[in-house]
């Protein structure tokens, strides 16, 4: 795959996100949700779409002096066509995380099934799948999991003797909260930092878990004016303690298989 083709995907994915994102008005959301497929904002937008996808398309197919006016109607057709389709689906779908992520994904497959159009750059990718080393990102993926539900289970057993309210078994550290915690919130954070922590591991940039301990330790400081809040301090930092070592061993084990 040659950088000057690699560049009109990004030019694509950028045209994308500015359409998708700075362009368009909250007051279209808005308005896409509530009247659908008889929203006027909705083919505004989808036409913004259209027409930076056609442009450049336009300037890649005159950049090889051939004729660009067909190929980017016609990519401007397929932008138009899949994402009216695409964002009306998404205005009867649900709002929440995985509704947004699809949306997003779909868009993005059509853009790169229009950029392997454009560039002939079918048969690289399809090389590039086959040569996939899938030993590594099966390993890279089954680490990641691991450390997601299972070790925070596993955490939420080693914890549950010191827990500040009663716990279960099977719970994770951090489903023990308090009446003023936010509701998952320390299980989101658990599986942040572990992902966090498995990635500087097996990128070799250990040292910047120095950095995320030093920082997550810096919001406990102005807890400890009384007991209460030093036992909640004293569970909270063993939870992170066992959390670190375990994405620490994960992220080793990795790296020396790989």
């Amino acid at each position: 795959m040659s950088i000057p083709n690699l560049n009109w995907l990004l030019l694509l994915l950028i045209g994308h996100f500015l359409a998708d994102f700075l362009f368009q008005k909250d007051a279209w959301v808005a308005e896409k949700n509530e009247k659908h497929f008889a929203a006027p904002s909705l083919y505004i937008h989808v036409l913004l779409h259209a027409v930076f996808s056609g442009l450049i398309v336009f300037a890649f197919y005159a950049a090889q002096d051939a004729k660009a006016f067909l190929p980017s109607l016609g990519a401007a057709a397929v932008i138009c066509i899949s994402h009216l389709g695409i964002d009306l689906a998404k205005t009867y779908a649900q709002k929440n995380t995985l509704s947004f992520l699809l949306d997003q994904l779909l868009h993005l497959v059509v853009i790169v099934g229009l950029w392997m159009w454009i560039t002939a750059q079918g048969g690289v990718v399809v090389e590039l799948v086959k040569n996939a080393n899938y030993t590594k990102w099966s390993l890279l993926f089954l680490a990641y999991f691991v450390l997601y539900m299972p070790t925070g289970i596993l955490i939420g057993m080693l914890l549950q003797k010191w827990a500040p309210q009663n716990g279960q078994v099977g719970q994770t550290r951090d489903d023990a909260v308090t009446a003023d915690s936010l509701k998952q919130a320390g299980k989101w954070i658990g599986y942040l930092e572990r992902t966090l922590i498995l990635t500087f591991v097996i990128t070799n940039h250990i040292s910047a878990v120095g950095f995320l301990f030093a920082a997550k330790s810096i919001f406990r400081f102005g807890e400890l004016s009384n007991a209460e809040h030093v036992i909640k301090t004293e569970y909270v930092l063993l939870g992170t303690l066992y959390s670190y070592t375990c994405s620490l061993l994960v992220g080793f084990a990795v790296q020396r298989l790989l």
